[in-house]
């Protein structure tokens, strides 16, 4: 006798997946199994409702309406799932994140005078080094001789002669 094919299968409607062994596990509620939803979605559903007070659906909507890259530097996740960031203080949603964006945050504390005197901090060095960074040699003695005076004093504690460089005024080579 010819086996007939089931007149309906569960489809997640939010990871699409039609694998029976995704709708197995006991974990999910009446509600969800009767929308469909796979346990790995519904385990995700939970934590966002948990951690964030927004569901999965809710999750999505706001993935869709970035493209599905970081609000703030706006590249994809990498294979990761964007990160929700919200206000510590008020717990209230801003948008989706990358790990490096959500976490570079978190290590300024969302700081905004931290944030700004780290921006200022990378504008003056990459004004000191533009020189040194945009060479055509690669010869490191001959890099060093080019670099401003604070630089040199500040980074690097050998002169150029300590490394054995031709450097006029600096006396003979090793």
């Amino acid at each position: 006798m010819p086996v007939r094919p089931k007149p309906f299968a569960k489809k997640c409607k939010f990871c699409l997946t039609d694998e029976p062994s995704a709708f197995q596990g006991g974990g999910m509620s009446s509600f969800e199994e009767r929308t469909f939803c796979c346990e790995k979605c519904s385990r995700r559903n939970r934590y966002l409702k948990h951690a964030y007070g927004v569901s999965l659906e809710e999750y999505l909507s706001m993935e869709m309406e970035q493209s599905g890259v970081c609000a703030i530097c706006s590249n994809p996740p990498g294979g990761r799932p964007l990160a929700v960031d919200h206000d510590h203080v008020s717990g209230k949603v801003r948008q989706l994140l990358c790990g490096p964006c959500n976490s570079g945050l978190g290590l300024f504390q969302e700081d905004r005078s931290t944030l700004e005197a780290a921006i200022k901090y990378l504008d003056k060095w990459e004004a000191l080094t533009s020189e040194f960074l945009n060479t055509d040699t690669d010869v490191v003695p001959n890099r060093i001789e080019r670099l401003p005076t604070v630089l040199h004093a500040a980074v690097l504690p050998v002169t150029p002669k300590d490394l054995g460089a031709d450097v006029p005024g600096a006396g003979a080579t090793r």
